[in-house]
């Protein structure tokens, strides 16, 4: 019979397993050609400015006002007076607070004349915004 283990030893095990983990998932992080910044192939480079660019602008919700103005390199929210950065993973906004531990992913985006649209995982739905002319 094996000797039994302290919350230490399990402590220890559960960090270095997170850490295996950690490291498996950033050296996955190439493209199907091998290529280890998507950003360089012309292609998705290509996608990539594009997307951008129709991101790019004033967007709303309806209610007469624009809820966000999304830059080159940052989204600036109006309801919050502040501008966060964000990044582009093919399809995937990603969007880090300045005031949080954590980011905030908008999948599967999608823009269809002016209208924005984004999957949200943790509620189940799509959700819409509206290019804001003035």
């Amino acid at each position: 019979m094996g000797r039994k283990r302290s919350n230490f030893e399990l402590s220890v095990h559960f960090k270095i397993y997170f850490v295996s983990i950690f490291l498996l998932l950033v050296s996955c992080t190439q493209t199907p050609n091998g290529t280890a910044h998507p950003e360089k192939d012309p292609v998705l480079k290509s996608y990539y400015d594009s997307l951008r660019k129709k991101l790019m602008g004033k967007w709303g919700g309806g209610e007469g006002s624009p809820g966000m103005d999304i830059g080159v390199d940052s989204i600036f929210f109006y309801h919050l007076s502040s501008a966060h950065p964000y990044r582009l993973n093919r399809d995937t906004l990603i969007v880090k607070f300045l005031d949080r531990d954590t980011v905030v992913v908008f999948g599967k985006i999608t823009i269809q004349k002016d209208t924005l649209s984004w999957y949200n995982s943790d509620e189940g739905f799509s959700t819409y915004a509206y290019r804001y002319i003035e």
